[in-house]
């Protein structure tokens, strides 16, 4: 039984090699027809970066600076004796903060998507296929 099975086993493992082989043989080795201009989608990676850079540095000058006016604000609030005229002082720092940061990341990913869909459009321009890169990960910075 076992050698009938051992028999079996190598036929079917010959006839498998068999089959790569003839695959193999029938495969063409033509180069694709499709050539990527390396260079041009390099200069459109290059000009994606850059724009998305720049945009970070943008969002990096208007988080600190809305963290600069948040502390001068409460700091101010502190100086207030009156209780609730300094809840209120606080609380509108606090507010113009979240404010700013919300507009800092607004016009962050609208940067950043801008310099994305320039990049598609410059990639299809050098009649390239995608290059399989992540657009959301900027959104992590």
């Amino acid at each position: 039984m076992a050698k009938k099975y051992c028999a079996a086993l190598m036929l079917a493992a010959f006839l498998v090699s068999l089959g790569l082989v003839a695959r193999a043989q029938n495969a063409t080795t033509a180069p694709s027809t499709k050539v990527e201009n390396i260079a041009c989608v390099k200069t459109a990676v290059d000009k994606r970066e850059t724009a998305v850079q720049t945009a970070f540095d943008t969002f990096s000058a208007s988080a600190k600076s809305a963290l600069q006016a948040r502390k001068s604000e409460l700091l101010t609030a502190w100086d207030i004796v009156d209780r609730i005229q300094r809840r209120t002082a606080i609380n509108s720092a606090w507010n113009k903060f979240r404010t700013a940061q919300k507009e800092a990341k607004k016009v962050f990913n609208q940067s950043r998507l801008s310099a994305w869909n320039q990049f598609t459009t410059d990639r299809k321009a050098c009649k390239s296929l995608p290059t399989g890169e992540d657009p959301g990960t900027d959104l992590s910075l």
